[in-house]
């Protein structure tokens, strides 16, 4: 929850304390407070997991809620999830979105921390985006590698994945999101 938020809730307990204790016997004045006090718990739930971060035009909304994290690229302020044009993805798991020149997300997501791993689900009509799943662990049975692919082929996915996000990193403006913890940090183009 951000400083502005804290500081309006308070203000606005004090004032209600205040007046409680000066004019105890108006009913109006009673309906009035608890209106206020409504209010103030209704600012309190829209911006209690909430973030706002801007990466050159692009301002991305970070809200965090029981049934995953949401990354929205625009300002949200809805009370409940958005219908279309966001990244819903585990409450545990970190994003990298990178925003090229033609405003395109580029996004990449790391295993997790929990045992379901980072899922994701991305829905968007009105925005580019091109999508780099994480690099699934190899799965073996008896020392023995299962699958089609060799041990080299799985080390090399995993270079070539490291190479472009590291490329992208060095090159593109972006957005790293900890949704276990939710920190959030930027880099935006120098202007």
């Amino acid at each position: 929850m951000n400083s502005l938020t804290n500081i309006l809730i308070s203000f606005l307990l004090i004032f209600t304390f205040i007046v409680l204790m000066f004019f105890q016997k108006s009913h109006c004045l009673t309906k009035f407070i608890v209106g206020l006090l409504v209010i103030t718990f209704l600012i309190f739930l829209l911006f209690q997991n909430r973030q706002f971060c801007k990466v050159d035009d692009v301002t991305f909304t970070i809200f965090k809620t029981r049934n995953g994290a949401y990354v929205i690229p625009y300002r949200y302020y809805g009370f409940s999830a958005p219908k279309e044009d966001y990244i819903r993805t585990s409450n545990t798991g970190s994003l990298v979105i990178f925003v090229d020149d033609n405003s395109m997300l580029l996004i990449f997501n790391d295993k997790g921390y929990s045992k379901d791993g980072n899922w994701i689900e991305i829905c968007f009509r009105n925005y580019k985006y091109q999508y780099f799943p994480p690099i699934v662990s190899l799965e073996w049975e008896n020392n023995r590698l299962l699958g089609e692919k060799s041990l080299e082929q799985h080390f090399e996915e995993i270079d070539l994945l490291e190479k472009k996000r590291k490329t992208y990193a060095d090159n593109l403006p972006y957005i790293f999101i900890d949704m276990r913890w939710m920190k959030i940090s930027t880099k935006n183009s120098p202007k």
